[in-house]
């Protein structure tokens, strides 16, 4: 009798619970900054970090006011340790693209370089999976801009903006200073064409590129 009833229990929890777990528990859901993720071949992009790209912190008090959240201590953890990056040591240093992530023009306001409401919580999900991930050991945020206005103008506007993106990672969401480049590339390497507005808006948009050091050629 206790060998058919276990055997009843064991066939009622095949049929209730085909994948063998209970219904309540789900699989982890996807962090909510992976939306903004792109794919990338492994090893395929590579980069060259610069030590006058490296990032650092304003120094003035109205530049310190523009950020929108009090500012945190950075976290050991959201970056792995590693060799002294170009900034300190002076040379450049060759990267490949471990992961991207691309914030569209919604995240800022087109002729201005601030942070919009769903543009800080944007790049919040995004800092999230970046300090969940120990194997980046640098981070680029590449600013671009359409074709309207002069030249000097998009570049001008695209590295505010990436500076702006870079001190939102740092201050408040404690990604390390020393590990951080930007880059403002204007309305170089467009990824739409900018005879529309849809296409404009396109290439109104932030990269943050999580980078590796390129593997030694053996």
């Amino acid at each position: 009798m206790n060998l058919y009833r276990g055997l009843l229990i064991l066939t009622l929890a095949a049929l209730l619970f085909p994948s063998g777990r209970p219904a309540s528990a789900a699989p982890a859901a996807v962090g909510a900054g992976a939306k903004y993720e792109i794919p990338v071949v492994p090893g395929a992009e590579e980069v060259v970090l610069y030590p006058a790209d490296a990032f650092s912190l304003p120094d003035s008090e109205s530049a310190r006011e523009l950020l929108p959240i009090s500012p945190v201590s950075p976290i050991a953890a959201a970056t792995p340790a590693g060799k002294p990056g170009p900034a300190k040591t002076g040379e450049p240093l060759s990267a490949v693209v471990y992961r991207k992530f691309r914030l569209p023009d919604q995240t800022f306001d087109p002729s201005r370089w601030q942070l919009s409401e769903q543009g800080q919580r944007a790049l919040a999900e995004v800092a999230e999976l970046l300090r969940r991930d120990s194997r980046w050991l640098f981070l680029r945020v590449d600013g671009y801009t359409d074709q309207i206005g002069s030249e000097s103008y998009n570049q001008k506007l695209s590295l505010e903006r990436a500076i702006f993106y870079a001190d939102f990672l740092v201050v408040n969401s404690g990604i390390d200073p020393g590990r951080v480049f930007v880059r403002g590339l204007g309305e170089s390497l467009p990824i739409a064409g900018n005879e529309t507005p849809e296409g404009r808006a396109l290439n109104r948009r932030v990269e943050i590129l999580a980078l590796v050091p390129r593997p030694k050629v053996q």
